[in-house]
């Protein structure tokens, strides 16, 4: 079954209100990490994040340089870390360094990059996120059509976990899911809902 994962893509300001708010109903979460160099914002940095021990936390990191923070990744020993493949780093040593550090590695691939184009790096990670939403900010439409590469994806690696980033919601939930989509991390949807862990229970239901 899927999972849904609250994403949390804020300010420093904000971070305590978002990490406390899910932390009552969530048991794993996804913290965006934006730079303003890949992304035209930034948002909360990896010195100032922070969570209670018995949430799994998935970091993304849509950085420029990941390497330039991987001893932070590192002190925080989240479950997984994901960086991009549209930037140009030595991720062989990155990915390196987390193994050894029990931290699982993913790469993230905005919609006009091709599967193919990462074949050799998927063969032997963790976990890729499909990415279809708007870089360091909540909202974004699913583009749908991006669910032909949960397809490729899983020829290569039929055991890699995929996720999902941008534009889930109750109408477009069980069709992302159902294609094989193992991790639905939904952003804007439950944080500006009325009522967040209402929402993110309807989404659950939809999908059980």
């Amino acid at each position: 079954m899927s999972i849904i994962s609250p994403t949390i893509t804020v300010s420093s300001k904000d971070y305590e209100t978002y990490i406390n708010r899910y932390s009552k109903f969530a048991k794993r979460i996804h913290i965006d990490l934006s730079d303003g160099v890949f992304t035209p914002n930034s948002t909360i940095s990896t010195d100032q994040i922070y969570w209670p021990l018995d949430l799994m936390i998935d970091l993304h990191l849509m950085y420029q340089n990941p390497m330039n923070y991987l001893e932070d990744i590192i002190n925080l020993k989240p479950n997984l870390a994901i960086v991009h493949a549209e930037v140009d780093f030595n991720v062989q040593a990155f990915f390196g360094a987390l193994r050894t550090n029990s931290i699982k590695c993913g790469i993230a691939i905005l919609p006009q990059t091709e599967v193919k184009s990462i074949q050799q790096l998927i063969t032997s990670l963790d976990h890729i996120l499909i990415f279809s939403g708007h870089l360091g900010f909540y909202g974004g439409q699913a583009d749908l059509n991006l669910l032909s590469k949960v397809d490729e994806i899983k020829q290569i690696n039929p055991h890699i976990e995929i996720s999902w980033d941008g534009g889930i919601n109750l109408e477009n939930v069980k069709q992302i899911s159902d294609r094989g989509v193992n991790v639905l991390n939904v952003g804007g949807y439950i944080s500006t809902s009325h009522n967040p862990e209402e929402t993110y229970k309807k989404l659950v239901e939809v999908i059980s």
